[in-house]
């Protein structure tokens, strides 16, 4: 297969507890320990300094309006120079375009509606590249202080190479 085949792929999502990648599992193992008998922890649990070691692959979106927009409140630096766009402080709508950000809404919507994980396995597509990058990606709803999902905190593994049994053509 040609770098650029990989591109005719569909992005696999799903509700999931299987995660290959250490980083993704890593956010996974953290956010399950600060749930404890919830079904999802609230942001305020959350101290990124305590996942310091994968806190540049990590993103937090808030949402906003009860999910018609997402804004970034935080973009890790790994992401972003994978990217190529600092997200920090952006709405979906200000950083992608109408299809990318309904693409990466639709995820978070998953994310809200499941309390459970969201894998994704695909590569990038919102961005222009030159060839393609795969990767793992997980999803994660947070509380506010009102027991809502008020927050959704990801980690994308980047050297993450998804076997072909795990995309799906287009």
């Amino acid at each position: 297969m040609q770098p650029n085949d990989l591109l005719s792929f569909n992005p696999t999502l799903t509700v999931s507890d299987t995660f290959k990648s250490p980083v993704t599992q890593r956010l996974l193992g953290y956010w399950r320990e600060k749930a404890g008998d919830r079904p999802r922890p609230s942001w305020r649990d959350f101290k990124l300094m305590d996942i310091y070691d994968i806190a540049s692959c990590v993103t937090v979106r808030d949402v906003v309006d009860g999910g018609r927009e997402f804004r970034s409140r935080y973009c890790g630096t790994h992401v972003v120079s994978v990217l190529g766009v600092e997200l920090t402080g952006k709405l979906l709508s200000e950083t992608y375009s109408a299809a990318g950000a309904a693409m990466m809404s639709e995820r978070y919507h998953l994310a809200m509606r499941s309390d459970m994980p969201v894998r994704i396995v695909s590569f990038i597509r919102v961005v222009e590249k030159n060839l393609p990058t795969g990767y793992e990606c997980i999803i994660l709803p947070l509380d506010g202080p009102d027991g809502t999902v008020q927050h959704l905190i990801s980690a994308f593994d980047f050297n993450y190479i998804p076997a072909e049994s795990e995309i799906t053509p287009s």
